[in-house]
Formats: structure tokens, C-alpha cells, sequence
């Protein structure tokens, strides 16, 4: 709700510090192999990623698309990880989702900015062809 959404504005702005949404993602802490180390400096925000969690675990308890993508990442993860334990598989499905989010979040305000946007990674670089375009406000509570 609300506190969420300040907290995401509070610590995003200005959006022109990220020109890829990758930037941002790795800033929330939610790029690969991003990890605390004993003494050494981090290289994200904890406290941003913290709200992060809190964002993906409001999307479980409230219905909407991004529960529905939440489930659907889900059951592809159980689908092709087998072995992967259902803590595991939750946190991935929730961070995917997270990412999702957080992509849309990223095109629609740099586009409010009148900013570029640039294809997403998997789209651009792996050749992916399936978009989840950003959703409107009816759409993302139906």
C-alpha cells in the first residue's frame, strides 16, 4: 500500500540514477550472487531489500496479477527443480516476482521522466520472446 510505495519512492529517487533496470535490481539487492560478507562494504541497499520482501509477500496475500505470476513462477520452479526444497522454490518464485514488478515499476517512471528505456536483459540478450508489458491499475487488481 501506501508505506510501500513511499518507501519505494524515497529510495529510488531520482530514477535517472538508473538507466537499466538491472541497476536497479542490483541497488535492491536482487541481482545475482549478491551476498553479505563479514568486513567487507555491501553493495546494495539492505534496508531497500528488506522492502522488497515486504512487497512480494504483500503480492502473495493479496489476489492480483502479480499473486498470479507469484504462482505461476511457482510451479515452473517446482517443474524444473525437483530437488529444490519448497522454502527454496517460495523465495524464488517471490524474487522473480519482486523483479517483475520492479521492472514495471522502472519503465513506467522513466517513461513519466521522459527517460529512455532499454529492453529488458532477457528480452535483449538471451532472446527471450515472451514481454509482460507494465499493467494498468485495473488489470494489476483483477
Amino acid at each position: 500500500g501506501p508505506v510501500l510505495a513511499s518507501g519505494l519512492i524515497a529510495w529510488l529517487y531520482p530514477i535517472e540514477r538508473f538507466p537499466k533496470v538491472s541497476k536497479l535490481w542490483s541497488y535492491c539487492g536482487l541481482a545475482p550472487g549478491q551476498k553479505r560478507k563479514r568486513g567487507e562494504k555491501l553493495n546494495y541497499n539492505p534496508r531497500l531489500k528488506t522492502l522488497c520482501w515486504k512487497i512480494w509477500n504483500s503480492f502473495i496475500k493479496v489476489k492480483g496479477k502479480y499473486r498470479e505470476f507469484y504462482l505461476k513462477f511457482k510451479e515452473d520452479c517446482k517443474r524444473k527443480h525437483p530437488d529444490w526444497t519448497k522454502l527454496h522454490i517460495h523465495n524464488y518464485a517471490g524474487r522473480k516476482t519482486v523483479k517483475l514488478f520492479l521492472s514495471h515499476l522502472w519503465e513506467t517512471w522513466r517513461k513519466l521522466e521522459g527517460l529512455p528505456i532499454t529492453e529488458p536483459y532477457p528480452i535483449h540478450i538471451l532472446g527471450h520472446s515472451e514481454l509482460i508489458p507494465p499493467f494498468t491499475d485495473k488489470e494489476v487488481l483483477s
